[in-house]
């Protein structure tokens, strides 16, 4: 299998995926890339095993609020609120790639829903 594509950078990415005639994808597949100007030619090998699962996308938030008793001594007394992926987003975890596996190619899982954690610290 041979891929051609006209580079005019001297580096670049190539994102994509190798299919079969059927859309289905091909693992470990030599790839050969060349840059039609400078004829720079580039071997590639896809991935080996099947891709990853979904990446997760986490937001965290904290939120601080320091009340000085004594600026002098720099006591204080502080407040916290914290919360772990804050929206609430289902992160799943990887995707089963046991070709033997009764559930192959399923999320069986997922990450921690939403947490909160508060907290107090006294600075003296």
């Amino acid at each position: 299998m041979s891929i051609s594509i006209a580079a005019i950078a001297q580096q670049a990415t190539n994102v994509g995926t190798i299919t079969d005639p059927s859309g289905a994808a091909l693992l470990n597949v030599n790839v050969t890339v060349t840059n039609l100007d400078s004829n720079a030619v580039k071997q590639i090998q896809t991935e080996t095993q099947f891709p990853a699962g979904p990446r997760p996308r986490q937001m965290d938030l904290s939120l601080f609020k320091s009340f000085v008793f004594n600026e002098a001594r720099g006591s204080r007394f502080e407040l916290r609120a914290e919360s772990f992926n804050t929206w609430n987003h289902t992160e799943f975890t990887q995707v089963s790639n046991g070709l033997g596996s009764s559930n192959f190619g399923q999320v069986t899982s997922a990450f921690d829903p939403r947490v909160f954690q508060f907290g107090a610290k006294l600075y003296f």
